[in-house]
This record gives C-alpha cells, structure tokens and sequence, in this order.
C-alpha cells in the first residue's frame, strides 16, 4: 500500500488524508522578514502569507501577465507551502480538524474580476487533503496592486487542531481577553462597555467566562 509520506509515524494517514496520496510537499521555506510562519492559540494555528516557492515559474500580474489557470496552478503551489508548514508546525496533518479560514490575495491586472477562480487552486487542495467537509472554508480573493516579490498569489490560513467544529470553539481558543481586545480596536463604538459588546457577540456562540 503506497501512503503519502511523511504526514505521521504510522505508517499510513487516516482515510481523509488518503486523499493526498501522489502529493510531495515542498520543502519549507524560511521566513523572509521579521515574523514566524505559525502561531498556535488555543485550538487555532494560524500561518502567515505565503507565496510560491522560489524558482516557480508563474510571476506577475493574473489577467496580463498570466492566465486564470496560470494563477490557479501558482494558488495549489502556495497550497503545498502551507501543508507543509502546517505539517512543521504540528508534526502531523492528522492533527488538523478542518480548515477554517484563508484569505486569498491576487496580483491583478486593472478590471480583473475572477480571483475566486485562481484562489479555488488552493480551495481545491485543501478538500482533495482533508475531504469536503474539513478543506472548505470561509474564504476571501481579493484583488491586489501587487505582491511581494511580484508573485502572483498570496495566502493566509487559520487551521484548526483537535476539536475546532464551530464559532463557540474558535472563540474558547482565541481566549476572551483577545476578543475583548478586538473590540476595543479604533473604528468600534467605544461609547459601549466592552464586555456589553462581547456579551452581544456571545448570543451567537459558546464564549468562555
């Protein structure tokens, strides 16, 4: 039986992660500037932007220097760093729950519209992985003016380990200090009490105490 390695160390992934068998993640690229490529919060990990590795050949801007499936095939590659990141992070791709966020960035030309359909290169990967109720998730594609390096596509992730199924878990990882804090950030009505907001957002989950 041919598995794909070296995801844990037994000697075969569970049936969800079968799914990527025929995969080689790369090898995982040192952080360029000053900050990590993961930070695990509770039940959280979240990974930093990431680019393709260097030397792909697919640079410039999506929709004149390159073509929509140019742009999706450069979004699997960006996905095959962040696997692999997350595999450095964890140990294992067992450990993931599901994919909860990412937020898709696009080096566009002027009047392109469909970086959804470059950033399913990424979307696209992370079901054939971890199956179709754990790969999907929220998710952005934005437009961008450029991107470091004039790479085509950049990526942010928040996987979630062990029991991460819901807002009410997502919250209980993030802790409510750091929600609070969030709600004290410039732009909110700071007229309110803090915890009156956090109470408010609390109706729609389980938050800790």
């Amino acid at each position: 039986m041919s598995c794909w390695p070296p995801l844990s160390r037994r000697d075969c992934p569970p049936p969800r992660a079968t799914k990527g068998v025929g995969i080689t993640l790369p090898a995982v690229p040192p952080p360029v500037a000053n900050y990590v490529d993961a930070v695990r919060v509770g039940n959280l990990l979240f990974l930093s932007g990431n680019t393709p590795a260097p030397g792909r050949k697919y640079k410039g801007k999506v929709g004149r220097d390159l073509t929509v499936q140019e742009g999706h095939d450069t979004a699997r590659q960006v996905g095959l760093i962040m696997l692999a990141n997350v595999r450095a992070a964890l140990g294992s791709l067992d450990r993931v729950k599901r994919v909860v966020k990412v937020f898709g960035m696009v080096n566009s030309a002027d009047g392109f519209g469909k970086q959804p359909k470059v950033v399913n290169g990424f979307s696209d990967l992370m079901v054939e992985v971890f199956g179709e109720a754990n790969g999907k998730h929220a998710r952005p594609a934005v437009g961008m003016a450029g991107l470091p390096s004039n790479n085509a596509v950049e990526v942010g992730v928040a996987d979630g380990d062990d029991d991460v199924t819901h807002l009410g878990a997502i919250m209980d990882g993030i802790g409510r200090d750091h929600l609070l804090a969030a709600l004290s950030q410039p732009g909110l009505d700071s007229r309110r009490p803090r915890q009156s907001r956090y109470a408010k957002l609390c109706k729609l989950a389980t938050c800790p105490g």
